[in-house]
């Protein structure tokens, strides 16, 4: 799976681990870098784009590719999601966490 995110040129992500790609656009526009990603495909009909963006659909549409709305993404996979066992941080950690992802994050 990639997550594109819109993104000012000067941000971006750490390095993300697992199955799940994080791209911010740099600067460029978000609906550009997904029709490039889904352009550099073997096979275009393979991918499923899940936008609620009208104009992205219609080309998502016109190259074979698939749709979903964000809603219709959501409730697809809630009956076999799996409840997970909830976390508790000592409040040093909840600190700790939010300054490193401040540090990481913050506005230049």
């Amino acid at each position: 799976m990639t997550v594109v995110f819109d993104g000012r040129s000067d941000v971006s992500s750490p390095r993300w681990e697992g199955p799940t790609r994080v791209i911010f656009s740099n600067g460029k526009d978000a609906d550009k870098v997904i029709k490039d990603l889904v352009d550099e495909l073997s096979n275009p009909r393979e991918a499923v784009v899940v936008t609620d963006d009208r104009a992205i659909q219609r080309w998502v549409r016109g190259v074979g590719a698939r749709i979903l709305g964000a809603k219709e993404f959501l409730s697809s996979g809630a009956s076999s999601a799996k409840p997970r066992s909830a976390v508790r941080l000592d409040p040093a950690d909840v600190e700790a966490i939010t300054r490193e992802m401040w540090d990481l994050w913050k506005q230049k």
